[in-house]
């Protein structure tokens, strides 16, 4: 079962090595030889992005009444996962090359005991080293757009704007919630 969980979960290590790449396929923009070696390498990810949205389409299609709806949800779901893509990328990684370690059970919200469930250390937000990784990644993207832009590459300055997004979505809430919760 965990194994079956990690393998499903290996699609987001390649939907952050696809960013990855991508960034590289931006700085040798102008050299052929090395273009066609990420493209190469990069066409195996688009295969990723199709079962992605053929997964994504088959658990959702009920509640997606037309094409224009899965298309504009399809395209917020991709932002999402993008900003989402360096956790997961961790957490498989974690997964696969780990030791077994002890399941720790996180304690249950009851409303009565808020107060001093929030006092515990479980619930101190802390400023982590995945937040500030995740942030210049939201720079790197933003500054990735501009460049697609003054390029005149309008196609990649969405995708990277896209990924800017997400990764600057997932860690302005995680600083919201530490500055909500620290104060």
């Amino acid at each position: 079962m965990i194994i079956n969980q990690l393998f499903a979960s290996t699609t987001y290590v390649f939907v952050f090595v696809l960013y990855f790449l991508s960034l590289f396929l931006m700085l040798f923009r102008d050299q052929s030889s090395i273009i066609n070696i990420v493209l190469i390498i990069g066409s195996l990810f688009i295969v990723n992005t199709i079962l992605l949205a053929y997964s994504y389409y088959v658990s959702w299609e009920q509640h997606l009444k037309t094409k224009r709806n899965f298309i504009v949800n399809f395209l917020l779901f991709l932002i999402m996962t993008s900003g989402l893509s360096f956790h997961n990328f961790l957490a498989v990684l974690s997964g696969y090359f780990s030791s077994n370690s002890v399941f720790k059970r996180t304690p249950k919200l009851n409303e009565s005991n808020l107060s001093t469930l929030k006092k515990s250390n479980y619930f101190i937000p802390k400023l982590s080293i995945s937040v500030i990784i995740e942030i210049l990644l939201s720079v790197v993207f933003c500054v990735g757009m501009i460049n697609s832009v003054l390029f005149l590459d309008f196609a990649s300055a969405v995708f990277f704007g896209f990924i800017a997004i997400g990764f600057g979505l997932v860690s302005f809430q995680q600083l919201k919630e530490i500055s909500i919760k620290r104060y």
